[in-house]
């Protein structure tokens, strides 16, 4: 009788050791003729893209069901050490992970929430939006926003001080986020196979098959062709490295060490209605004051400007991950064909049956 099913594809299990060290699940529920949960586990490479690294299909998302996802996906896709998981705040996910035999514990992995589902959950107490709050990379800028929301209500402390911070606020989450706040990754996929749930589960499996099968060949070659053309890192992150760029001629740069390592950067206009006027940035610890060279795990436009001043190539500074032969190896295990049903060898494994407990109760 068929209870539940996990399955990943070998080219997913290699591809993650090339891609961001965390995941982002969630789950969506099918509507065939059978009830049931499809669990998700989505990563994205250095190039911002994204791709599904495990599924399962569970009666209900309930603990044993998560329990039996996240125990076959540390298993069989996620041994790496240090490893984020990001999801929403059910109470399911949060016991699986808080289980002594769950494997999912720190300094192993770490568990952290979809900023979405908190920034939600904060309006409904105090109607106003903590975006910024959260976002915040920096100390220094969430005290700002946290002083100004103070101001608005008294119990926004009270209600924020609940929670570890380390699972909610950028600043505080050791740099593990590459600044992914939300599980809008697995809910990018959900989206895709939104039509998949009314098949059945043989179908979903291949059309999950078909998909990644189609994504490798289609990056695969776009990684490949920037490899040809002498690209050292990924278009997305050059593009956030020209943009950061911009405001290098509106920052004064002071040299604080003679290895030309450590700078004073000065802002002579203030960045999106907030500054602290001046930023230290130390190149060799890949830290400045603002926050987004330690979160984003590239030089910021303050470590930028200090390379401008020294004269100093950036690129030992960018995390390996945005190499561009990093993408690549993200896709260079390419999904073989399917041959023809007819084609394939006879099973004698245990034939599986229907769950009649699954069927889907008829309404009028």
């Amino acid at each position: 009788m068929f209870d539940k099913v996990f399955w990943t594809f070998p080219s997913c299990v290699e591809a993650f050791k090339h891609c961001k060290p965390f995941v982002s699940i969630d789950g969506m529920h099918l509507y065939g003729r059978y009830d049931g949960v499809l669990l998700i586990a989505m990563a994205q490479d250095g190039n911002i893209n994204i791709l599904s690294i495990a599924s399962a299909i569970v009666v209900s998302k309930s603990i044993e069901s998560w329990s039996f996802f996240l125990t076959n996906l540390r298993c069989h896709v996620t041994p790496q050490e240090v490893l984020l998981v990001i999801s929403d705040r059910s109470q399911a996910i949060k016991a699986t992970f808080s289980a002594d035999d769950s494997g999912w514990h720190p300094p192993r992995a770490f568990h952290a929430y979809c900023i979405r589902h908190m920034a939600a959950k904060f309006m409904t107490h105090f109607k106003l939006v903590i975006l910024n709050t959260t976002y915040s990379p920096s100390k220094a800028r969430y005290e700002w926003y946290m002083d100004a929301l103070r101001g608005v209500s008294s119990g926004i402390t009270d209600w924020a001080g609940h929670f570890n911070k380390e699972i909610w606020l950028q600043h505080c989450d050791c740099d593990r986020r590459f600044g992914h706040m939300t599980t809008n990754l697995s809910e990018c996929i959900t989206s895709v196979l939104k039509g998949t749930r009314y098949l059945p589960i043989s179908a979903i499996v291949c059309i999950t098959y078909e998909h990644l099968q189609k994504l490798l060949v289609t990056k695969g070659r776009e990684a490949q062709s920037q490899l040809a053309a002498g690209n050292c890192f990924s278009q997305r992150l050059m593009a956030s490295i020209e943009k950061n760029k911009e405001g290098i001629s509106k920052m004064c740069v002071t040299h604080c060490d003679r290895q030309a390592s450590v700078f004073v950067v000065e802002e002579l206009e203030s960045f999106m209605g907030w500054s602290q006027g001046s930023f230290c940035v130390s190149l060799s610890a890949g830290t400045c004051d603002c926050g987004f060279f330690q979160s984003l795990h590239y030089p910021c436009c303050h470590a930028l400007a200090g390379c401008a001043a020294a004269s100093i190539e950036l690129a030992p500074y960018v995390h390996p991950i945005y190499r561009q032969e990093a993408v690549f190896k993200v896709y260079e295990m390419e999904f073989p064909p399917i041959p023809d049903e007819s084609l394939w060898p006879e099973c004698y494994g245990t034939m599986l049956y229907p769950n009649p407990l699954m069927c889907q109760k008829t309404t009028r």
